[in-house]
C-alpha cells in the first residue's frame, strides 16, 4: 500500500493544527505531538530502507563489443539479487556498445557490487544508474 504514510502525516499535521488553533491550553500538546510526528517519521524512513521490497533501477553504461560480454553481465546481474526486466544493446561500428538495463534490486548496495564486479571484468565507461 502506497501512500499510507503520507495520510496518517496529513492526519497528523491536521490535529496539531487544531491544537495550535485552540490556544495557548494546547500549545504543550500541540510541541509534543510535532516532536513524536517528526521523530517517528524518522525512524519509518530509517527502517523503510530495511526493508526487504525490491526497488527499481535503471542502469546505463558504455562497453566495449557488448554482445561479446553479456553472458558475464547477465550472470553477475543474476549473482548479485537483481531481476532484469527489460535490457537493451546498442553497439556501434567500431565495436563501442551501451547496454542498458531496467530491473529489480533488494538494497542498493547490491546493484553497486554488480556495476564494480562487470567494471572489473569489461572496459566500462560513463556509467549511470538510478535506484528508486
Amino acid at each position: 500500500m502506497r501512500g499510507l504514510t503520507t495520510a496518517a502525516s496529513m492526519w497528523a499535521v491536521s490535529a496539531i493544527g487544531l491544537a495550535v488553533g485552540y490556544g495557548r491550553p494546547t500549545l504543550v500538546i500541540a510541541i509534543l505531538g510535532t516532536l513524536l510526528v517528526l521523530i517517528s517519521l524518522s525512524l519509518f524512513r530509517y527502517f523503510e530502507r530495511y526493508m526487504n521490497r525490491p526497488h527499481n533501477c535503471y542502469v546505463s553504461f558504455s562497453i566495449a563489443e557488448p554482445y561479446k560480454q553479456i553472458d558475464h553481465i547477465r550472470e553477475q546481474l543474476l549473482s548479485h539479487g537483481i531481476s532484469v526486466s527489460s535490457l537493451e544493446i546498442n553497439e556501434g561500428e567500431d565495436g563501442e556498445g551501451k547496454v542498458s538495463f531496467e530491473g529489480h534490486v533488494l538494497k542498493s548496495d547490491d546493484l553497486d557490487r554488480a556495476i564494480g564486479a562487470i567494471a572489473h571484468a569489461s572496459a566500462i565507461r560513463n556509467v549511470r544508474w538510478e535506484y528508486q
